[in-house]
């Protein structure tokens, strides 16, 4: 067994304690980098970049978990998203992660007051506001029949 400069010997449980801090270490600095690629990588949508994301043709839509209108609409939601016939993107945005300023803003400039509510969004400009859970699902039927006004 090995023995210290100070005359103590080394114990198999000095080695155990090394290895562990080690994979804590790698472990924490594999979490840091993920971290920073995922943030770096990851395309979010705050009503700032409401109008500049990538796609040409996209809806974002206003919903909240607490609104019952949201919910009863919420599986014809999620089935537009993954499956629609003109492959047009549609994008999330939960009014908590709104700020009241953020809030009145969209208020003012686009006339939505509360949720749900859905921007159709062309070439960086918000072309149509449909509201409520009557509304949004006829727009989806129009986007799906090609008879939807605003998407080509």
């Amino acid at each position: 067994m090995a023995t210290y400069k100070n005359g103590h010997k080394r114990n198999s449980n000095d080695k155990f304690l090394s290895y562990v801090l080690i994979g804590f270490a790698i472990t924490f600095f594999v979490i840091l980098i993920s971290m920073v690629l995922f943030n770096t990588f990851n395309e979010s949508l705050e009503v700032s970049n409401l109008t500049e994301m990538k796609e040409s043709e996209y809806l974002v839509y206003f919903y909240s978990d607490n609104c019952s209108a949201c919910q009863v609409i919420k599986d014809e939601v999620a089935g537009f998203a993954n499956d629609n016939n003109a492959g047009i993107k549609l994008y999330y945005l939960d009014s908590v992660d709104i700020s009241n300023s953020d809030y009145q803003y969209l208020s003012d400039t686009y006339g939505v007051g509360g949720t749900p509510a859905m921007l159709t969004i062309v070439d960086g400009v918000v072309v149509d506001v449909a509201s409520g859970n009557i509304e949004i699902p006829q727009v989806f039927d129009l986007i799906n029949n090609g008879i939807y006004q605003y998407i080509n």
